[in-house]
């Protein structure tokens, strides 16, 4: 045999000792760590009720708004989440923040009508039908229709991080 096809069998017989005819092993051990688990926690709001009051500058009656009753020229009507959101707020976890505020919008259905929404801690929205248009008159425009809808409008409550309430 040539030099060269000598060295390349002797080359593969050494590699097939080493790699399969003779091993060695390095000793290995598992031990438990325990059987701690980490779970988490949650973040829920209850569905809000509302009430409706007349906010207008000169309200005759009670201020109790039906929702029967018919907004004017003038008129201001206030939706007010009656339950402090505190009390909507099921939560349970460790530096757990949150905040609540509304999420959508009460829908202007028909101009000229204005919506004013807050976040603070008296959670309401207004809804105001302006005097005038400009100073000028109505006329008949903007009479027996749709003024506003809550039926986009929800609160949210949210993850914070940092000084928030509760």
């Amino acid at each position: 045999m040539k030099k060269t096809t000598k060295a390349i069998v002797a080359g593969l017989a050494g590699a097939l000792l080493l790699g399969g005819g003779a091993t060695f092993a390095l000793w290995t051990d598992t031990a438990s760590i325990g059987d701690d688990t980490v779970s988490t926690g949650w973040l829920t709001i209850d569905d809000a009720h509302v009430v409706l009051t007349d906010e207008s500058f000169d309200v005759t009656g009670s201020p109790e708004w039906d929702v029967t009753d018919l907004m004017v020229p003038g008129d201001t009507v206030r939706a007010t989440i009656t339950e402090a959101p505190a009390d909507l707020v099921d939560y349970e976890g460790r530096n757990l923040l949150w905040e609540v505020t509304f999420d959508g919008e009460a829908t202007e259905t028909h101009a000229p009508f204005i919506v004013v929404t807050t976040n603070d801690d008296d959670l309401y929205i207004e809804f105001h039908f302006p005097l005038t248009d400009d100073g000028d008159d109505w006329g008949t425009a903007h009479q027996d229709v749709e003024a506003f809808s809550l039926s986009d409008a929800e609160i949210r409550v949210t993850q914070v991080r940092g000084p928030a309430t509760p």
